[in-house]
């Protein structure tokens, strides 16, 4: 390699740990500040930022086989919404499989990984899930209630091997009206869903529609984390 490609391999490396800062230092302090029961955390990330910086570092963190960044993103994932099952479309199993192999030899996140793996998720501190098996063509709706004066967001992705599908995620107010929707032939890759986010003029129920419009069946994981604000503040 010539030196002005190992500059440019250089300059590319840097961009690429630039892009990852960000996200490296929220999902730390986020998991920090949750595991410390610091009562800052409030006002920190909350679960949807922690998930989403866990998924930018999990690629990283299978590629270093660094066990405490693997640590960090399997924790950030699962406080997220997701599950260590192989067809969530997380795929935080790989990152399991990937820090079970690196402890084989010491032992040393045997506790860890353990308290990982018996994870009990609740209502109240994890985020709104709903796992659907949706054939060609249907259909689910369900409601959800929405707090004022912070973003509503909400998320469908596929599970892994719903190679063919395409979700669309639609939500309506009690009267029919669309608040926020993505639609359209962009779901067809595994981990590839339908994503919103809206901002709610008062506290409200909404419905949220699921619907298959592609040509296989479809397994599915809905998420909406909960809101910062646990009571009507609008």
């Amino acid at each position: 390699m010539t030196t002005a490609k190992h500059n440019q391999g250089d300059a590319q490396d840097g961009a690429r740990r630039d892009v990852l800062w960000r996200p490296a230092c929220l999902l730390l302090a986020g998991i920090w500040g949750l595991a410390g029961g610091s009562g800052a955390i409030a006002d920190g990330p909350g679960p949807a930022e922690l998930r989403r910086a866990a998924e930018a570092l999990a690629p990283m963190a299978l590629e270093s086989g660094d066990p405490d960044l693997l640590l960090a993103a399997i924790r950030g994932l699962l406080d997220g919404g997701t599950t260590l099952a192989e067809d969530d479309p997380w795929n935080a199993s790989a990152l399991m499989a990937r820090l079970r192999e690196i402890d084989a030899g010491s032992g040393r996140y045997s506790d860890e990984i353990s308290a990982l793996e018996h994870r009990i998720r609740g209502v109240l501190s994890g985020p709104n899930r709903f796992d659907a098996t949706l054939p060609a063509g249907a259909e689910e709706t369900f409601r959800l209630f929405v707090t004022a004066n912070e973003w509503a967001i909400a998320e469908a992705r596929l599970k892994r091997g719903a190679t063919d599908a395409d979700i669309d995620l639609i939500v309506s107010d009690e009267a029919g009206q669309v608040v926020a929707e993505d639609i359209g032939n962009a779901s067809g890759v595994p981990g590839i869903g339908a994503y919103v986010e809206w901002w709610p003029e008062g506290c409200a129920e909404v419905v949220i529609t699921l619907r298959n419009v592609g040509g296989t069946d479809a397994g599915v994981v809905f998420l909406a984390p909960p809101a910062r604000s646990q009571e009507c503040n609008g």
